[in-house]
């Protein structure tokens, strides 16, 4: 899925999966929506969205961390 944010995304020592993003309101949305499913063989148990301004991203793209 290509959204033109900004951010990360990485996989927590307890199996949850943690991502920060920012961008246009709307392509955040997709993300969320996308999000409450995840990819094909993923299981969603529950998802917590938090809206943090005191987060920023330091570079341009979307990557993974660990």
């Amino acid at each position: 899925m290509l959204l033109g944010l900004d951010g990360w995304v990485r996989n927590l020592p307890d199996g949850r999966v943690e991502v920060y993003a920012t961008g246009p309101e709307n392509r955040i949305r997709q993300l969320h929506d996308w999000l409450q499913h995840g990819p094909e063989l993923a299981v969603v148990e529950e998802l917590v969205c938090v809206d943090d301004p005191e987060l920023t991203v330091h570079r341009k793209g979307f990557r993974i961390t660990r």
